[in-house]
């Protein structure tokens, strides 16, 4: 009897010890309220400026030489580009500025335009050449930024709303697209064919059908520190059209949250995801859909995923889709301050817990009567 009371008191400690070190795994997130979110008011005193091109457009430029004609301050080149500047534009003409086949170093910033078409838009210039910064453009729902032949150009710091394409990137190599606020777009940023290698940095995309989407886009984006809230679609890698496939890219330490579908669709391959913060989208189903092939959804090195608002809190995260895809390092806090509510206990963990503490006295009991038993038939 004596040996029956040991047992039985050591399987009542393992109990409680167990139980013990589960709730020691319980973790609580700080949910910051503090999260800036940056309002932008549209200037209804904005006064169209005198025309200076009969025909399409406002600005129209077609060549150097139109540059030197329009008498723009600056030299054109690295040191003193041209600059376009302080113009406030809203216009019915399809172009609030229209800049072509231009091989001079210029400078497009503090620019208020809206137009029919589209507000700027750059074709076939000289790489390295053409900055665009500090504008507030908007379109009849077209074109905000319209880029097409014209590599290594940068797109900083403007905000884009009310158009079919915010920043629309075509065969531009090495674009940097970087701090804009793009809202109540039909696509935010889009890359809808070759140009790969550009970086998409630091944006705040919000209310837009879609945030920020790569179709035959050419691979080897960067993706990183945007923020990606309250659109119907997060961020999209698609192949549909090919063969310029938005394949190895990075996309990592972005906040996506509260999108109506999917943060993060992808039908391309060999691209890596790991770092953002998935927070309450597409709400009661997975966040994110892979139908992609050779998509790594952690950092290998690192054994580090993402953050996913919905994870249970023990094993891997499923994504959804044909590929199959996991991320195997799911992360505990998300990686931002966050705008909207989430659990506090890892449902999968409470189960443990819940399982454990009723689990643990049953077994307890049964062995007792089992011993009990035993010992009444010897």
């Amino acid at each position: 009897m004596k040996h029956f009371q040991k047992f039985k008191l050591i399987l009542i400690i393992l109990g409680f010890l167990s139980v013990f070190f589960c709730f020691l795994k319980i973790e609580c997130f700080d949910q910051p309220n503090n999260f800036y979110i940056r309002s932008f008011l549209k200037d209804n005193n904005v006064k169209t400026s005198n025309s200076m091109d009969p025909n399409r457009c406002v600005i129209c430029i077609n060549s150097d030489i139109d540059l030197i004609s329009y008498g723009f301050p600056g030299s054109g080149n690295e040191t003193d580009p041209y600059r376009i500047e302080n113009f406030s534009i809203i216009t019915t003409k399809d172009f609030g500025l229209y800049l072509q086949n231009t091989t001079k170093y210029i400078l497009i910033r503090n620019c208020s335009i809206h137009s029919h078409y589209a507000a700027i838009d750059i074709f076939n210039t000289t790489a390295k050449t053409i900055t665009i910064k500090n504008n507030t453009c908007s379109s009849d729902r077209f074109l905000g930024i319209f880029i097409a032949k014209s590599p290594y150009i940068s797109i900083v710091n403007n905000v884009i709303y009310d158009c079919d394409n915010g920043i629309n990137i075509n065969d531009s190599p090495f674009s940097l697209i970087v701090n804009n606020t793009l809202f109540n777009n039909g696509k935010g940023i889009r890359s809808e064919y070759k140009s790969p290698y550009s970086h998409i940095l630091e944006n705040y995309c919000f209310d837009n059908q879609e945030a920020i989407w790569l179709d035959n886009s050419g691979g080897y984006f960067l993706i990183k520190d945007n923020l990606i809230l309250e659109n119907i679609m997060g961020i999209i890698l698609t192949n549909d059209i090919g063969p310029y496939y938005p394949d190895n890219c990075l996309i990592i330490n972005n906040l996506i949250e509260g999108n109506g579908i999917y943060g993060l669709l992808i039908t391309s391959g060999f691209n890596t995801i790991y770092h953002n913060s998935f927070v309450n989208n597409n709400e009661g189903k997975k966040q994110a859909k892979d139908n992609g092939i050779n998509n790594v959804w952690y950092n290998i090195t690192l054994k580090e995923g993402n953050f996913w608002s919905d994870w249970w809190g023990i094993g891997a995260y499923y994504i959804s889709g044909d590929a199959n895809a996991i991320d195997m390092f799911p992360l505990e806090k998300p990686l931002h301050p966050i705008n909207t509510k989430i659990p506090k206990i890892f449902i999968g963990r409470l189960v443990l817990i819940l399982s454990l503490s009723l689990g643990i006295p049953t077994s307890i009991l049964i062995s007792y009567f089992i011993f009990k038993k035993l010992k009444s038939r010897k």
